[in-house]
C-alpha cells in the first residue's frame, strides 16, 4: 500500500489484547472465499487469452538498448503509433525482444517490471502511461491545486490503489503508516481518532471536501463517519494549518476528497470488507455515472461488528458497534466550473469497554468482578447537506472562485448503567446543529503572485438533555467568523515564498441551563495567526522547504459552557496557541522517493483535563502554562528496477514536554517517543490489465507513560511490534475488480498504542486476524 510523500511511499496497519474468546470459526470460510474468488477471477484468463490470440502474431528481433529507443523500434515494426513522454523512460534499459508476439503482448513483455503500460485509445493509437504512484502528486490542502513538491507544508497522500491493497472499513486504520500519525482516543472500538506529531486527537481537524466534521461533546476531537468506498484520496497536513483552516488545525489536518461520477452514463461497483477480529462484514454498493456534464454517485454501506478479539486469546467485553451510511451527490460540470450538491446520512452506535488501572499504571480491560458502571452510545447519528461551487479562469486576474454552504445535524446519546443490577444511573442526549459556508477568490497578480483571499463562517448550536439522574436542559452557541489571505510569490523560477494571515472572531454563549440558571453567560474574543514558507526547486528532482506557521484551538462548547455527564465546564478557558518551525526536503526520482522533516513547536495555554472530584469521577479542562515538542520524520521507498520488488519505511522521533498550572514539567505524557514501519512490496503485471501484488511489513512503537507531579505513574503502555502480510489481485480491462487478503498481527501479540487521551485508555489492538476485501465494478 502506497502513501505518497514525493511520488510514493507505503502503508499498512497493526493489531492486539480482555476475556477468553471463541475461535474465529469463519476464518476458514474467509480463506476459502479468497481462494474461490481468486479462482473465478483467474477463470477469465482463457477468454482474454483467446481475444489476444485472435490478433496477428508477428516475429520480432529487436536488440537491447535504452527503453525509449526499443519501444520506438517495436512500434515501427508493428506498424502502430506510440505516444510517449521521454521523462517516463529516462534511465531505463530494455533487454530487447525476440520471438512471435501480438502488439499488446509485445508491449507487455518490453514494459515488464517498469510499472509502465501502453494503453490503446479510441483512435487505435497507443499511449505510454505511468501508474498514479509515478505521476506528479497534485494536492488541494493549500486551498489551491499544487504539485506536492511545490508546497512548504509537510503533506502525505493516501489514495487510489492504497484502498485496494490495504482494505479497511475505518478511515483511521487507513492512515496508520503515514509519518507523524498515531492512533488516539478512548476505549471505544470502531471509533478511531488520529493524533498528529503527538498532539491529542482534539487538535486534528477533519475535513470532507473542505467541510469540517464536528464532534458533539467529545474533547478528543471528531471521528470518521464516511465510508472508505466513497474516498478518492486523503491528504494529511502535519503541523499547524490554522491560517488556511482556522481553529482545531493546531496539530494538523486530515482532508478527505471524495469520488465524483464515473466515465459512463451508468456504472457501479459492489464490494465487501470482512474482518475476523470482530466477525464483521461491511458490504457496500455504489452507483455512478456522467453524461453531457451531469454526474452523480450514490453509495450505501452497512457494518455490524461483534466484540473485538485481541491478543492472548482475549475478547473485549462491550466493544461491539454498528454503522450504516448512505451518501449521494449530483453535480454539473462545464468548461470552467462545476456545481455540486451532496447529502449524507450516517447512523451508528457503539460501546465503551470498562478498563481499570493496575498498580504499575497500566490500563487493562476490567475483569467481570471489577466492572461497575457500563457506558454505551446507543445513538450516534449525522445528517449533512453541502452545496459547492467551483469556477476557474473568470477574468484576466481572477483565476478561481470557490464557495460552499452547508448544514449538519448530529445526535448522540450516552447511557450509564450498573453492570450488576442493570439500573441506569445516567442518560444524556446531545444535539449539535451547524451551518455555515466559505467564499474564496484566487488572483494571479503581476505574473509572479497567486493571491488567495477568503471568508469562513460557522454557526454551531448544541443542546444537551439530561434525563438521569435529574432532568436538565442546556443550550449553547459557538459562532466563528474569519477572514484569511495567502500570497504565493515566485521570487525566481526556482524559489517560491508563501505568506498568509487569518483573523478570527469567536463568540461562545450558554443561553439556557435549567439546573443552573445563574451560569448563563457569553464570551467573545478574537485571534490572529500567520505563516511564512519557502520552497527551493533549483536541484533536479529535489524540493527544499522551510516553514513558520501558527495554530490555535478554541475551547469547544462542552469544555467551556455546557459540560457533560463527566466533564465540568470551565468558562475561563483560553484558546490554545502554537508556533511551529520546520525544515524539510523531498526527493522524487524514478525509483527512489524520500521525504525528511525536522520540526519544533511551542504552545501556550495548552488545554488538558484533570480530575476535580471522585465518586463519581468528574473532569475539567484547564490551560497549562506551556508545552513544547520537537521531532523528526523520515519516509522513503525504493523500487528495484524491473524486478517488481520495492522496499519502503518510515521513522518518527518525538519529544513532547508539558507544564501544568502548578509549574510541574515532564516529558512523560503517554506519547510514544519513537515509532515506524518497514516493509517489502512486490507486484507483477499480468495479461488482461491485471496485477498480482503482495506485501510484508513490520510496525513498531516504543512504550510510554504519564508522570504525575506526586511521582505516580499512570497510562503506561509497553513497547510493541507487529508483522503483517497481504496478497491480492487487481485489474481487468472491461470490468475492474480486486481481491485482497490481509493477515495482520501474525504473531498474535497483545499490545496497546500509547495515547495521551484522558479519562480513558485506548483499547488493546486486535490479535491475529484476517481481513478480506473484494470489489467488482460493473
Amino acid at each position: 500500500m502506497q502513501i505518497k510523500h514525493g511520488n510514493i511511499s507505503r502503508k499498512e496497519e497493526a493489531s492486539v489484547a480482555g476475556t477468553p474468546h471463541r475461535a474465529p470459526q469463519w476464518v476458514g470460510t474467509l480463506l476459502w472465499s479468497a481462494l474461490v474468488i481468486g479462482g473465478l477471477c483467474s477463470a477469465s484468463l482463457p477468454v482474454r487469452a483467446q481475444a489476444v490470440a485472435a490478433q496477428a502474431i508477428q516475429d520480432y528481433r529487436i536488440a537491447a538498448g535504452p527503453l525509449g529507443q526499443v519501444l520506438a523500434e517495436f512500434a515501427a515494426q508493428a506498424g502502430v503509433t506510440l505516444s510517449t513522454d521521454a521523462a517516463l523512460t529516462r534511465g531505463l534499459q530494455s533487454p530487447g525482444l525476440a520471438g512471435g508476439f501480438t502488439v499488446e503482448a509485445g508491449f507487455a513483455r518490453l514494459l515488464e517490471g517498469t510499472r509502465l503500460e501502453a494503453l490503446r485509445n479510441a483512435q487505435g493509437q497507443y499511449v505510454l502511461v505511468a501508474p498514479a504512484s509515478l505521476q506528479p502528486v497534485i494536492v488541494t490542502s493549500t486551498r489551491t491545486e499544487h504539485d506536492l513538491m511545490d508546497i512548504p507544508l509537510s503533506v502525505s497522500v493516501v489514495g487510489g490503489e492504497d484502498f485496494t491493497r490495504m482494505p479497511n472499513s475505518n478511515v483511521g486504520d487507513q492512515l496508520l503508516a503515514i509519518p507523524g500519525v498515531q492512533l488516539g482516543g478512548a476505549n471505544v472500538a470502531g471509533d478511531r481518532r488520529i493524533m498528529i506529531r503527538g498532539h491529542s486527537a482534539g487538535a486534528t481537524l477533519i475535513l470532507v471536501d473542505g467541510i469540517r466534521q464536528p464532534e458533539i461533546r467529545n474533547t478528543a476531537g471528531a471521528g470518521f463517519t464516511i465510508n472508505t468506498a466513497d474516498i478518492e484520496r486523503i491528504e494529511v497536513i502535519k503541523g499547524p494549518a490554522s491560517v488556511l483552516y482556522g481553529s482545531d488545525a493546531i496539530g494538523g489536518v486530515i482532508n478527505i476528497i471524495t469520488k465524483k461520477g464515473g466515465p459512463e452514463p451508468l456504472g457501479g461497483s459492489i464490494g465487501l470488507i470482512a474482518d475476523s477480529s470482530t466477525d464483521s462484514f461491511d458490504p457496500r454498493l455504489s452507483l455512478y455515472g456522467s453524461s453531457h456534464g451531469l454526474y452523480y454517485r450514490v453509495t450505501g454501506s452497512g457494518l455490524n461488528a461483534d466484540d473485538r478479539k485481541a491478543g492472548d486469546n482475549v475478547t473485549l467485553f462491550n466493544s461491539s458497534y454498528r454503522q450504516r451510511s448512505v451518501r449521494g451527490l449530483v453535480g454539473y460540470e462545464w468548461d470552467n466550473g462545476s456545481l455540486q450538491f451532496t447529502a449524507e446520512r450516517f447512523r451508528g452506535s457503539n460501546n465503551y469497554t470498562p478498563v481499570i488501572a493496575d498498580a504499575d499504571g497500566r490500563y487493562r480491560p476490567a475483569d467481570p468482578a471489577e466492572r461497575t458502571t457500563i457506558s454505551e452510545v446507543p445513538k450516534n447519528d449525522r445528517d449533512a447537506y453541502v452545496l459547492a461551487l467551483d469556477m476557474r479562469d473568470l477574468g484576466e486576474n481572477l483565476v478561481g472562485l470557490k464557495s460552499n454552504v452547508y448544514y449538519q445535524k448530529l445526535d448522540k446519546g450516552f447511557d450509564y448503567y450498573s453492570y450488576r443490577t442493570g439500573v441506569y444511573s445516567g442518560r444524556h442526549l446531545y444535539r449539535h446543529e451547524a451551518w455555515g459556508g466559505s467564499l474564496q477568490t484566487d488572483w494571479a497578480m503581476f505574473d509572479d503572485h497567486l493571491l488567495s483571499v477568503g471568508l469562513d463562517f460557522d454557526h454551531i448550536r448544541m443542546d444537551k438533555h439530561d434525563y438521569l439522574p435529574v432532568h436538565n436542559v442546556s443550550e449553547g452557541v459557538l459562532r466563528t467568523t474569519a477572514l484569511f489571505a495567502q500570497d504565493e510569490w515566485s521570487l525566481t523560477p526556482d524559489l517560491t515564498f508563501t505568506a498568509g494571515v487569518r483573523q478570527t472572531w469567536i463568540r461562545t454563549s450558554l443561553d439556557r441551563d435549567t439546573a443552573n440558571p445563574d451560569r448563563v453567560d457569553s464570551k467573545s474574543y478574537s485571534n490572529v495567526v500567520s505563516s511564512m514558507g519557502l520552497v527551493y526547486r533549483g536541484i533536479e528532482d529535489v524540493a527544499l522547504r522551510a516553514l513558520f506557521s501558527q495554530g490555535f484551538k478554541a475551547p469547544n462548547l462542552t469544555q467551556m459552557m455546557i459540560g457533560s455527564g463527566v466533564i465540568i465546564p470551565n468558562p475561563d478557558l483560553k484558546p490554545e496557541k502554537s508556533n511551529n518551525f520546520e525544515l524539510g526536503a523531498r526527493y522524487s526520482g524514478q525509483d527512489l522517493n524520500v521525504d525528511f522533516t525536522l520540526y519544533h513547536s511551542t504552545f501556550r495555554n495548552g488545554i488538558l483535563n484533570e480530575i476535580v472530584s471522585t465518586g463519581p469521577t468528574r473532569w475539567q479542562a484547564y490551560n497549562v502554562d506551556r508545552a513544547r515538542s520537537w521531532g523528526a520524520e523520515l519516509a522513503a521507498d525504493y523500487t528495484f528496477g524491473r524486478s517488481g520488488f520495492s522496499v519502503y519505511g518510515n521513522l518518527n522521533l518525538l519529544r513532547y514536554e508539558t507544564e501544568d498550572k502548578n509549574g510541574f514539567k515532564t516529558r512523560h505524557s503517554s506519547r510514544s517517543p519513537a515509532w515506524g514501519t518497514l516493509g517489502v512490496g512486490w507486484e507483477k503485471p499480468l495479461s488482461g490489465g491485471r496485477t498480482l501484488f503482495a506485501d510484508f511489513n513490520a510496525m513498531a512503537g516504543k512504550g510510554a507513560y504519564t508522570l504525575q507531579a506526586n511521582g505516580n505513574v499512570k497510562d503506561r503502555t509497553n513497547s510493541w511490534y507487529t508483522l503483517n502480510t497481504t496478497v491480492g489481485l487487481a485489474g481487468g480491462k472491461e470490468h475492474e475488480y480486486s481481491v485482497t487478503l490481509s493477515l495482520r498481527n501474525l504473531l498474535d501479540r497483545s499490545y496497546q498504542i500509547a495515547s495521551p487521551f484522558s479519562p480513558s485508555s485506548p483499547l488493546p489492538e486486535p490479535g491475529f486476524h484476517a481481513v478480506l476485501g473484494v470489489n467488482v465494478a460493473f
